[in-house]
């Protein structure tokens, strides 16, 4: 919330058994999350500090069932991962998570509801060796996690609902490029001002990787990107410099 103290995996993880421990870390396979971990109460402020991770599942044509496992940047909306497989337990998230932490950097906390995937100890102690938390959010409270649901919805609206799948293997392959090539480059966002995810990380990493302000307050009073975002922008199929420029006078 405005005026609280940016959270850290510090203090997450020692605001006392009654409130964070036990939603924060888990207990077994009973682990229980706190409304504090909604996502309008425990906000991203920057890019790399809150991600949120969550399964979806579907079926392909011959009713064979297969999960999704995505991960998005809660702040610039970038989609980080997006596994297809039809069994995806602790250590594939654990494997999926580790080479993004790579080359993106490691978040300082990672929101999930409390899938059995993720109140495993295995996962707990691998991301606190990286020195990242982990914020439950209340059972049954898929809203307190909406950015990642909100991308859940984009996808089933513009993939998922619109495809018959013969395979695992199609499906993975046209929701990954939708959610690397058509989501993160190609479709603008107007919490952004109408740039794409990854432009608008690449803003964030020309600012130093933490933003004052909004970046449509930015666009207004400078009336154009970061050159950084220009260049990006001609050597991608994402949204031309004129897109932005037709929609800066709507702002």
């Amino acid at each position: 919330m405005e005026g609280q103290p940016e959270a850290s995996p510090s203090s997450l993880a020692s605001r006392g058994k009654s409130s964070s421990e036990e939603a924060l870390q888990g207990h077994g396979k009973r682990a229980e999350g706190i409304r504090s971990n909604a996502a309008w109460k425990l906000r991203a402020k920057h890019p790399n500090h809150i991600w949120g991770m969550d399964f979806i599942g579907e079926t392909t044509r011959r009713g064979r069932h297969f999960r999704i496992f995505n991960v998005v940047d809660e702040f610039t909306r970038v989609a980080l991962v997006c596994r297809v497989d039809t069994s995806i337990g602790t250590r594939a998230v654990i494997e999926e998570l580790g080479p993004v932490f790579e080359a993106s950097g490691k978040p300082k906390i990672i929101r999930s509801d409390n899938g059995r995937e993720f109140i495993a100890t295995t996962l707990k102690n691998w991301l606190a060796e990286h020195g990242v938390a982990i914020a439950y959010i209340e059972k049954g409270q898929p809203q307190q996690n909406c950015f990642v649901e909100r991308y859940h919805c984009s996808m089933r609206n513009e993939v998922l609902a619109n495809e018959d799948f013969d395979t695992v293997l199609e499906a993975r392959i046209i929701v990954q490029q939708w959610a690397f090539e058509e989501y993160n480059t190609r479709r603008p966002h107007r919490a952004h001002g109408m740039l794409t995810p990854r432009h608008s990380r690449m803003v964030g990493k020309w600012e130093g990787g933490e933003r004052q302000y909004p970046l449509r307050k930015w666009i207004r009073q400078n009336r154009t990107m970061p050159r950084a975002c220009q260049q990006a922008g001609a050597e991608s199929t994402g949204p031309p410099r004129l897109l932005l420029s037709q929609k800066l006078d709507q702002i």
